[in-house]
């Protein structure tokens, strides 16, 4: 049982949306909605960040879509701490809420692949040397510490469900704050590369003059992608000649040597621009 301590009781309606800054920039999630059990495997070019993802045979990785679940989580406790109100890792929520929230369609079938979607994100296992405690600056957690649901039972029906963020998350809102602001568009965009794209240049490019840049073969890298790099690089440059991003232009250009690299510059004039309205399914 949650006291009323540690339950947090989340808003209705439209909430300003936040990401957790450092997953912004790894390969935490798979970016397709085909289940995969193969780990993700990252390490920066020094050495001191890295990621192992792995995920339960059973329930897969949990995917990018997924993760609409905690960037809405992360959402809700940032905006309790704006308006100065009691948070909690433990958020409580309707189902037909949260689904509405972060664009989906509602119904049985709907119901069941966002349960299906939080399996996938408790039972997906990382492990990072970013922000971790102790000797060895490492920490283990899931993406969700636990969730649970609330049964009629004499209809069967849902009546509600809570869902428990990691310490890793939670501290990064609660305590250290680091989160940054996230279009409203966001939940719109449909292509799985489009949206790591966009939390690639939200978190990198940000509002500096000259954006940031990425060598396509570093992208590879840090994607977690199963195919290979021509591969790979084909499918992200049929997203990046779209360069349909909101908030951010984003095309190649040839780097000194000859490389292909990916120039992402926040445009203001793509602020607030309509993506494709699709409410579509989470992975799996």
């Amino acid at each position: 049982m949650h006291s009323q301590l540690d339950l947090f009781v989340t808003f209705v309606g439209d909430v300003p949306l936040r990401d957790e800054r450092e997953s912004m920039s790894l390969p935490m999630v798979s970016l397709s909605k085909r289940k995969r059990n193969r780990p993700i495997e990252w390490t920066s070019s020094d050495g001191k960040r890295w990621c192992h993802i792995s995920a339960n045979p059973l329930y897969g990785m949990a995917t990018i879509y997924d993760l609409d679940v905690i960037i809405w989580a992360v959402s809700q406790i940032n905006e309790a701490i704006e308006k100065g109100l009691k948070h909690a890792p433990t958020l409580q929520v309707e189902p037909y809420t949260l689904l509405k929230a972060i664009g989906r369609e509602v119904g049985g079938a709907h119901y069941k692949r966002l349960f299906a979607a939080l399996d996938r994100l408790q039972a997906t296992t990382v492990k990072t040397s970013i922000r971790g405690e102790g000797k060895r600056q490492e920490a283990t957690f899931s993406w969700l510490e636990s969730w649970t649901q609330t049964v009629d039972e004499h209809t069967g029906k849902v009546r509600g469900m809570t869902i428990t963020l990691p310490q890793w998350i939670y501290k990064a809102v609660a305590e250290e704050r680091a989160v940054l602001a996230v279009a409203p568009e966001y939940f719109q965009i449909t292509s799985g590369y489009s949206r790591w794209l966009y939390r690639l240049a939200r978190r990198h490019a940000g509002k500096q003059v000259g954006g940031f840049r990425f060598l396509l073969r570093h992208l590879h890298e840090r994607s977690g992608s199963t195919q290979p790099y021509n591969q790979f690089a084909r499918d992200l440059r049929r997203v990046i000649t779209r360069n349909d991003l909101p908030e951010y232009h984003i095309e190649l250009i040839k780097g000194q040597k000859g490389d292909e690299v990916l120039s992402m510059v926040r445009d203001p004039g793509r602020i607030g621009m309509p993506q494709r309205r699709d409410l579509r399914r989470f992975g799996g």
